[in-house]
């Protein structure tokens, strides 16, 4: 789910640099990058879009969204497979098991959390009414071998029942503004492009004659550190402390952490993805201008400081306060989204768009050889083919 969730929502890397506070500059690989990558082929590709599959990826993307902003019913009846909040004491021989024991725990009917018969006893339920069930652990349950084979009691009060968001344009406009996008239909045109995106991408990388010989040292250095600025602002910001002391209190220095962020599966994928863009936009000659990059930046900034500012005023913050935080938001903003941040974004959208536009592309419903069948005209029926 987590990987589905990814290709729909996300592309191989991120395309735009303006989240990142670094300047890069237009020495940001903007160099002969063959000694660390091969590439022959990025036109004209044969990519296959089994749309059955897509369709039903995309809606899982959406069943697990709506499921993940659900709300919790109080007056809400409990039904198979449903999400619920629930509290249950589990007492053997009049002893209280607390390893069996929970309070406000979320449980998905059907994933076996629960034993067979309270969650049998639950179905039909309300909510906060206590119930009290007598169900036995299987002789071989390892997780508490001292319960094991033994009848229980369950005291079980469901406290609410999770009920997943409507999925409608609302939703879209609510959790997925930061993609572009406030409808259904700009959604599943969203999650479309990037499927295709990541489509291409995994041809391209597939082909024979393209190779990643090394990763150029200044820029893998600079995507750690800028990853590592990261997380040190969140711990900061959320934990108050920084990214320095988590790592020290389990035993890892900042230095071993970068090296092996340096090794990262995810930290490589995304300078791979970075060098195949560079490279296409160094091979095109794809350029754009300093009226381009000011209309980027001004639109960036505009749009960001109308939601700090509605977020604010919604806290109740008016007035000079108001005004100073403003102020202090929109410093960060411009030296975040940068002329030369906005540059490279551009850029990266004409290496996308190209890429995008230049390959074979054939959209077919998925074939399954097995469940081919074909019809006996003479009887009506069906057999396998």
């Amino acid at each position: 789910m987590k990987k589905i969730v990814a290709i729909l929502l996300c592309v191989v890397f991120v395309a735009t640099l303006g989240a990142c506070a670094k300047d890069y500059g237009y020495d940001y690989y903007n160099y002969d990058l063959s000694e660390y990558i091969t590439i022959e082929n990025y036109k004209n590709l044969d990519i296959v879009i089994y749309t059955k599959t897509r369709d039903s990826e995309k809606q899982e993307v959406i069943d697990y969204y709506t499921a993940y902003y659900a709300t919790a019913d109080t007056a809400a009846t409990v039904a198979e497979g449903d999400t619920i909040s629930v509290t249950y004491t589990c007492t053997v021989d009049g002893t209280k098991v607390d390893a069996e024991s929970a309070t406000s725990t979320y449980v998905k009917l059907g994933n076996d959390t629960l034993l067979p018969e309270v969650e049998a006893a639950l179905i039909g339920k309300g909510c906060e009414t206590p119930i009290l069930v007598e169900a036995t652990f299987p002789a071989d349950y390892e997780s508490d071998a001292d319960v094991a084979g033994k009848t229980a009691t369950f005291e079980v009060t469901v406290n609410s029942v999770m009920v997943d968001a409507e999925y409608n344009d609302e939703f879209v406009a609510t959790y997925f503004a930061d993609y572009g996008v406030s409808t259904m239909a700009e959604f599943d045109e969203y999650m479309n492009h990037n499927y295709l995106l990541n489509a291409i991408m995994d041809a391209l990388m597939s082909d024979p004659a393209f190779k990643v010989i090394g990763y150029p040292e200044k820029e893998l250095n600079q995507l750690v550190e800028d990853q590592c600025a990261y997380e040190d602002s969140m711990y900061q910001s959320y934990y108050g402390f920084t990214l320095e002391e988590v790592l020290e209190s389990s035993g890892m220095s900042l230095a071993d952490y970068k090296k092996s962020m340096s090794e990262d599966e995810s930290i490589l994928s995304t300078m791979k993805g970075q060098m195949i863009y560079h490279h296409i936009i160094r091979a095109e000659g794809l350029t754009t201008s300093d009226e381009e990059a000011q209309a980027l930046q001004t639109q960036l900034i505009n749009e960001n400081l109308a939601y700090y500012q509605s977020m604010y005023e919604s806290a109740g913050i008016t007035g000079t306060t108001l005004n100073s935080y403003l102020a202090d938001v929109l410093a960060t903003l411009k030296s975040t989204y940068t002329i030369e941040n906005c540059k490279l974004s551009i850029l990266f959208d004409l290496a996308e768009e190209l890429l995008m536009n230049s390959q074979n592309v054939n959209y077919v419903d998925d074939f399954d050889p097995s469940a081919e069948t074909t019809e006996d005209t003479s009887t009506g029926e069906t057999s396998e083919g």
